[in-house]
């Protein structure tokens, strides 16, 4: 049950209760208003678990980029290959197909219980990389091996955390909350690449995964302020070795039954292969095509990320139904003529602007599709049917990086980028021509919903 909003008075009523006692009485209600404004504007805001959520998320998203930018600079370093940067990039989301067991443990434990487990798991891995930097004994193999262990934590930490999420704030605010979440997830692919980029380049990347477990430790301390108890439809006494199977199909017969959801689910990952595959191609684009260094890696991320930031802001204001299944149409067109403009690109001064471009529309594109099938879900199959997004997202996205890595080393990188995105267009509208489910996401801006196999309960 999605608790009370506790709303800006109870936020802020501390600070105006001492300001007065100080004698800022002026400031302090200024203060408080401003925060009436903000929870005007940001309705999710309102329920103080999903503050608490979104604050856990956004210090583990900082860590996640850090450490992503650092082993892949790490092994391009080390190996001078394009292959070994794919393969780092590959082995940390590969795992990612296991992630429907993340999905049946979400709707099996407690969600919030599951993603601290997964965050304390994640620190003490990035400790475990450090003490190799430290001590200057650090292969690629190792990289690849920690980039799969954290990757095979993360499939267990995601499915609950999105499954969590619609629990902690009313239907009416979940756009908002979908896109405050995507806020900070790509915020910190700026704050992240700032924050990581001078210390690579300074101190080196073993004080960058100190850096990295330390804000994992953070995320899971805050996490332990949820309040809701979010559990799924699987009965906790249950044998998973025995019911696991039985407890998947039950997501992908929904799945089958549900074409608006189906249609998302494999737009995305058709996204993700083509138009997002890019990034183990970063480090190697700027060395070899833009003649730069760990700074200009730096920010072509921070591009991405600031692209990112100001879209997902921007869509926190889009209510109109209507209106977000036209931005949900055009920003994956952009996304792609985006990908295209960063191949092209003669100067980081251009790559960079065409990276903010990119996740922009990249960006926009994800949190509308989270929030079309999070909508209809029902709240017994959440973690199941979000770790069917994850997997066919990550999965696809972790094959098509790691061939990209390995063509790299023989195939410019500028092609790599380029034809995979004109295809994703010229599919894309091909597509749309032929299927009636998604010109009515275009027109509509909604799935239709479908009755839930079972009565929707949350524990």
């Amino acid at each position: 049950m999605v608790p009370r909003p506790g709303g800006s008075q109870i936020l802020w009523r501390p600070v105006l209760y001492s300001g007065e006692i100080l004698g800022f009485r002026c400031f302090a209600h200024e203060v408080y208003a401003v925060s009436r404004s903000v929870a005007d504007w940001f309705p999710a805001f309102q329920y103080p678990d999903y503050r608490v959520l979104w604050a856990a998320s956004g210090v583990a998203s900082v860590s996640l980029w850090m450490l992503l930018m650092a082993r892949a600079w790490l092994a391009l370093e080390i190996s001078g290959q394009g292959l070994a940067v794919g393969g780092v990039t590959f082995a940390a989301m590969a795992p990612w197909a296991l992630a429907p067991i993340g999905g049946i443990l979400a709707d099996r434990f407690d969600r919030a219980h599951v993603v601290i487990l997964a965050r304390l798991v994640l620190a003490a891995l990035t400790l475990g990389l450090a003490t190799l930097a430290f001590a200057d004994v650090i292969t690629v193999w190792q990289l690849v091996l920690f980039a799969a262990a954290t990757g095979v934590v993360r499939a267990v930490e995601m499915p609950a955390d999105s499954a969590l999420m619609p629990n902690t704030v009313d239907k009416a605010s979940l756009l908002n909350a979908i896109t405050l979440a995507s806020l900070v997830r790509f915020g910190s692919r700026v704050a992240g690449p700032l924050a990581g980029a001078p210390l690579l380049a300074g101190v080196g990347a073993g004080w960058l995964f100190v850096l990295g477990a330390i804000f994992y430790g953070i995320s899971a301390v805050l996490m332990l302020g949820i309040r809701v108890h979010s559990r799924g439809g699987i009965e906790a006494g249950s044998s998973f070795r025995e019911t696991a199977g039985r407890h998947m199909a039950e997501g992908i017969r929904y799945v089958g039954r549900t074409p608006g959801v189906r249609l998302v689910l494999l737009l995305v990952a058709l996204h993700c292969m083509m138009t997002m595959s890019f990034d183990a191609l970063l480090p190697i684009f700027t060395t070899r095509e833009l003649d730069g260094g760990a700074g200009a890696f730096g920010a072509l991320l921070v591009g991405v990320g600031g692209g990112a930031l100001g879209a997902t802001l921007a869509l926190s204001f889009v209510s109109r139904e209507s209106i977000r299944g036209t931005v949900f149409a055009v920003t994956s067109l952009i996304s792609a003529a985006a990908v295209i403009f960063l191949g092209l690109a003669p100067s980081i001064e251009v790559a960079v602007a065409a990276a903010a471009l990119t996740g922009a529309a990249q960006a926009t594109f994800m949190a509308l599709s989270t929030m079309l099938i999070q909508a209809v879900l029902p709240d017994e199959l959440r973690g199941r049917v979000m770790s069917l997004y994850v997997m066919l997202a990550a999965g696809v996205m972790a094959v098509m990086i790691l061939a990209n890595g390995a063509i790299a080393d023989v195939v410019s990188v500028r092609i790599l980028m380029i034809i995979p995105a004109v295809a994703y267009i010229a599919i894309t509208l091909a597509w749309a021509y032929a299927t009636p489910p998604l010109r009515q996401i275009v027109r509509l801006g909604n799935l239709e919903e479908t009755p839930a196999p079972v009565p929707v309960r949350t524990r």
